[in-house]
């Protein structure tokens, strides 16, 4: 979930203002990532979206952990996958919004 900080840093950067907008997308993670229940009871519409996040699949992974079960290499990879694109994508959007604010010279108007 690093990249997604670094995507909301990168906007907070340019926006200023994004706590709202953070406890938003926190809080519809936390719904769909089954951290309450497992992602295969959400609605298939969620399914696509909480199979792409990189907490999911850690938590499909601690559940069978402690219940004894052993845990597919399948699923480390995924998890392995899913966070590099993630870190990928949130460095290319800090890095982006970061030469935007230099380049507009707002970085010092916090």
């Amino acid at each position: 979930m690093y990249g997604l900080g670094y995507i909301f840093a990168g906007f907070a950067l340019y926006v200023k203002r994004v706590n709202r907008a953070v406890t938003v997308f926190q809080t519809l993670i936390f719904f769909i990532s089954g951290m309450l229940y497992p992602p295969e009871a959400i609605p298939e519409i969620l399914g696509w979206i909480s199979r792409s996040l990189p907490i999911t699949q850690g938590m499909h992974i601690a559940r069978l952990s402690m219940v004894g079960l052993s845990v597919p290499s399948e699923l480390w990879f995924m998890l392995a996958f899913t966070s590099l694109v993630y870190l990928t994508a949130g460095l290319l959007v800090f890095s982006y919004f970061a030469r935007l604010v230099r380049k507009n010279g707002l970085l010092g108007s916090h």
